[in-house]
């Protein structure tokens, strides 16, 4: 079991999201809308910060690490999660080629349809971290910008993909062969790409209150 809470909270890691303190997450008589999860793990931050989580299931692991990753960067995983729906420009105002490209790729949509195809302990472990994030959310709703929504476990699955798109169609690629082949490009007309073409067909495949517009504070962190 410990080995298994381990690999949960080092995959959902992947995330990239860079005094002791110790609290079980629910308060006494605290309503708990996310199974009971928050009941089953305990969090210690040693005298660097850094979170131990403490759980009885690899569920309440996942739980704990989207609460301590939200108390650490709350702004970033709402940020990205947002993206990855295609939604960016909706909320803060900017990132509409990122929201195209999300589209394009229907993101969001191909991680619904093909959440379902996860392993059951995976789709569990990635809910139970966003109920994680939801639950820190809830809880500190008067420190946060207006109107975050609820995240779920495709959420995660869709940033996690959204990755791979990003990383299959990265503009900064595209601008760099343009400039290396400009004679290619110039003379004949563009050939579709196999590996391209391939990679696309591949990422359509895989399982994968409005707030203020134009917010200073969303942008000022």
């Amino acid at each position: 079991m410990k080995r298994a809470i381990g690999c949960t909270v080092l995959f959902l890691s992947a995330l990239n999201l860079s005094g002791t303190a110790e609290a079980l997450l629910n308060n006494p008589g605290e309503v708990v809308s996310t199974s009971g999860l928050s009941a089953k793990v305990l969090i210690r931050r040693d005298k660097y910060g850094v979170p131990h989580i403490l759980a009885k299931s690899e569920e309440a692991a996942a739980f704990g690490l989207g609460y301590a990753q939200a108390e650490d960067h709350c702004l970033t995983i709402v940020r990205r999660f947002i993206a990855a729906r295609g939604e960016a420009a909706k909320y803060f105002g900017q990132g509409a080629e990122g929201d195209f490209l999300m589209k394009r790729f229907d993101n969001l949509g191909a991680c619904k349809a093909n959440f379902g195809q996860l392993d059951p302990l995976l789709q569990r472990v990635f809910s139970a971290f966003a109920a994680g994030v939801n639950h820190y959310i809830a809880k500190h709703r008067q420190e946060l910008p207006p109107g975050i929504p609820a995240f779920d476990g495709v959420d995660v699955l869709a940033n996690g993909r959204a990755g791979a798109v990003n990383s299959a169609i990265d503009a900064a690629t595209l601008r760099a062969l343009k400039a290396k082949y400009p004679d290619a490009t110039q003379s004949q007309p563009p050939q579709p790409d196999r590996r391209a073409t391939q990679t696309r067909q591949w990422l359509c495949r895989r399982p994968a209150r409005e707030w203020q517009i134009h917010s200073r504070c969303w942008r000022s962190r």
